[in-house]
């Protein structure tokens, strides 16, 4: 599932209905579930990248430092810091793979931020019942 399928799930989703605020208060649980489901998804999904990432960094770091199995033909003196941070780090494999894992972490922390807001939709729905009781002179 793509961030911008989630994204126009949750623009649909989002919506109070101010004329069935009830109905809206029971929903709660049923759209926390939906989004539950989703975030557990892509958090397994994240974990997988993140193991993944650990072993190609490993192997991309190892033809990073030797060719072929062969030590390098220079003989410049660099540390692992800094070997890691110019050299692997600039891999063309390694940057897709972080490229991917990086989105992968946006879906969740944005999955993360509708759950949240699922969680508190029951005090919004309170904040308008008692606003128009407020207004109608009742409360």
């Amino acid at each position: 599932m793509t961030i911008e399928e989630i994204m126009e799930m949750w623009g649909e989703d989002s919506h109070i209905d101010d004329k069935d605020l009830d109905n809206e208060s029971l929903n709660i649980p049923n759209k926390h579930q939906k989004y539950l489901d989703i975030y557990s998804k892509e958090k397994r999904k994240l974990s997988d990248l993140e193991t993944h990432w650990k072993v190609l960094f490993q192997q991309r770091w190892e033809v990073v430092i030797s060719k072929n199995g062969k030590a390098p033909e220079h003989n410049i003196r660099i540390s692992k810091t800094e070997l890691e941070r110019h050299y692997v780090s600039a891999d063309e494999v390694l940057q897709k793979a972080e490229k991917i894992m990086n989105e992968q972490k946006g879906k969740v922390e944005y999955l993360k931020s509708v759950l949240s807001m699922i969680e508190n939709r029951s005090f919004h729905i309170n904040n308008a019942i008692n606003w128009r009781k407020f207004v109608a002179g009742l409360g």
